[in-house]
């Protein structure tokens, strides 16, 4: 079913054909579909959710290759062979090279355990200046995101008699990620990441305009962590495990991000400085947080361009602290959040409280 809402929305794309389905034969256990969309072109979707395969990764664009595809989509793929060498931690890696023959413009992997080294091998080569999203979702990767992850060594049992030493990488590697020059949405939602650093991604993604984190377990986030993506519009933290979040982790001055969703998270304060200099933002989601208050001195550096603020699900005290926004926060910008204290004022909208709170 999941795989069948993904396709359906594959009709609103528009843009130039992608190529015909290779015969069944050559394919096999991939499937593929082309579905016409309303500019009346072709979109080739390549799906593989089928048991066979995590052995037949290389078939994704048939025997002939040089094809031009839409959207590859991996799901619910297991891999069942053993451990072969050191250098093989037992999990799902991509083929050295794999789309090299064809060109890809979105790759999904989804429900699909993945090693952290699964990029290791340049499966994207060639995707440069055709791959723009990248979907890595509900793949079990956990600890850090790292360009250049250290190695340690596990032991892995091999039957039940033997046992063998394999390198495994402490993190998700992104190295080989750095050559996708168009790439423009990268998610890793959905998976268990604890920290982003400001090595945590290639800093050739200079067209990324959409990361999305949310569904892991960030608790940390280090200085200039996304100061490295120049056309960021659009980062989703929601779902994580921060307490604690910095102006410093964008670029200053900031004149391209447009929304910030850090709902359900454990923040309770943010910064002064933390929208200072940021010229587009439109759009900020705090939602099922620990904010206590809104200072005024925090949100008046962005008033002039912010349309959204979503608070809703925290723990407002409604006194004098809020009266800033009667005052200075115009009707057009959408405000959402209510009183959770005094009494006198609980559940009741935050701009309808801030107008009969006497100072």
């Amino acid at each position: 079913m999941i795989t069948f809402i993904f396709l359906m929305l594959s009709i609103l794309q528009l843009g130039e054909a992608g190529s015909p389905c290779p015969p069944a034969q050559d394919i096999n256990p991939w499937f593929c579909i082309n579905t016409p969309t309303f500019s009346q072109s072709s979109f080739t979707t390549v799906i593989c959710n089928r048991p066979g395969c995590n052995n037949s990764l290389e078939r994704v664009d048939g025997l002939r290759g040089q094809l031009l595809l839409d959207r590859v989509v991996i799901s619910n793929v297991q891999r069942s062979s053993k451990v072969k060498d050191k250098n093989d931690d037992g999990k799902l890696k991509l083929p050295p090279y794999w789309l090299k023959q064809s060109r890809v413009r979105e790759l999904e992997i989804r429900n699909t355990t993945l090693s952290n080294c699964s990029f290791c091998d340049n499966p994207l080569d060639g995707q440069e200046f055709y791959l723009n999203k990248l979907v890595i979702s509900n793949c079990f990767l956990r600890g850090k995101i790292c360009v250049d992850c250290p190695t340690r060594q596990e032991r892995v049992q091999i039957d039940n008699y033997n046992y063998i030493y394999v390198n495994v990488k402490l993190g998700f590697e992104t190295q080989n990620l750095k050559h996708l020059k168009s790439l423009e949405k990268l998610d890793l939602s959905f998976n268990k990441f604890e920290e982003i650093t400001n090595t945590s991604f290639p800093s050739d993604l200079i067209n990324l305009k959409n990361l999305v984190l949310c569904h892991n377990n960030i608790s940390l986030i280090n200085t200039k962590s996304f100061a490295i993506f120049p056309s960021l519009t659009v980062l989703d933290l929601s779902y994580n495990q921060l307490k604690n979040i910095s102006r410093d982790i964008f670029t200053i001055p900031d004149g391209n991000l447009e929304i910030l969703n850090l709902s359900y998270n454990r923040i309770s304060v943010l910064p002064k400085d933390m929208f200072l200099f940021m010229m587009k933002l439109r759009e900020v989601v705090l939602a099922n947080n620990f904010f206590q208050s809104l200072p005024y001195n925090t949100w008046n550096n962005a008033l002039n361009v912010i349309e959204t603020i979503d608070v809703a699900g925290n723990f407002i005290v409604c006194d004098c602290g809020i009266k800033w926004i009667a005052t200075n926060l115009t009707s057009i910008t959408k405000l959402n959040g209510w009183c959770s204290s005094p009494w006198s004022l609980e559940n009741k909208p935050l701009r309808q409280a801030a107008r009969i709170i006497s100072c």
